[in-house]
């Protein structure tokens, strides 16, 4: 389980700007950036650290970040609760 799981969390966590900054990434991970939900987590999270000071590498606006991320996680929620009232065994 935990390997599949790395196997789709790594990569979202690598394109989500948190480790290099999305302003010097090549034009092809800035636009994986862009449509990585995590990234937009991790701008959330510059919002609440930083206040309504100056943050220089948000992605968009706290409202978007908070949108963006719940919308991602009831995604993974509705397919979580998907694949468990899924039968083990077809039969």
């Amino acid at each position: 389980f935990h390997a599949i799981m790395n196997l789709f969390l790594l990569p979202l966590w690598f394109l989500s700007g948190a480790m290099f900054p999305i302003s010097g990434a090549a034009p092809v991970l800035q636009a994986l950036v862009w449509v990585n939900p995590v990234s937009y987590a991790v701008s959330g999270l510059r919002h609440g650290l930083h206040g309504f000071a100056e943050t220089p590498a948000v992605l968009a606006g706290p409202a978007v970040c908070l949108v963006v991320t719940g919308g991602f996680a009831l995604l993974t929620l509705a397919v979580a609760v998907w694949q468990v009232r899924r039968p083990f065994f077809q039969t």
